[in-house]
């Protein structure tokens, strides 16, 4: 809770005196409150296949893997919205972890 708090007060504050007009800021709301709905709905997700006999086993590789993939899949898009190489780089190596780790089992 207290990281969320965090980072919507940073978050509001790091855009502080810039101007923008309305097809600006459009596509970083919607980026910003897509890392907040896309994270609630892996873990409901995750907790739905829970609640319908997924294997703690499995759920332990189940939520850091789709999470950090989900990370990465961001990353990639903020990297077409914003034109941003080194965010493709970054998201698009993110991918890759995410889809190899679970093949590596839980540590």
């Amino acid at each position: 809770v207290g990281a969320i708090v965090l980072s919507a007060v940073l978050g509001a504050r790091s855009g502080r005196g810039m101007r923008r007009d309305a097809a600006t800021a459009f596509p970083a709301i919607v980026y910003g409150c897509t890392w907040s709905v896309g994270t609630v709905a892996i873990v409901v997700l995750g907790l739905g296949l829970l609640a319908n006999g997924m294997d703690a086993a499995l759920a332990r590789i189940f939520f850091p893997t789709a999470l950090v993939l989900f990370a990465g899949l961001m990353f990639v898009v903020g990297a077409a919205v914003w034109r941003a190489v080194p965010m493709l780089i970054l998201g698009g190596w993110i991918v890759v972890v995410a889809a190899a780790a679970p093949f590596f089992g839980y540590p």
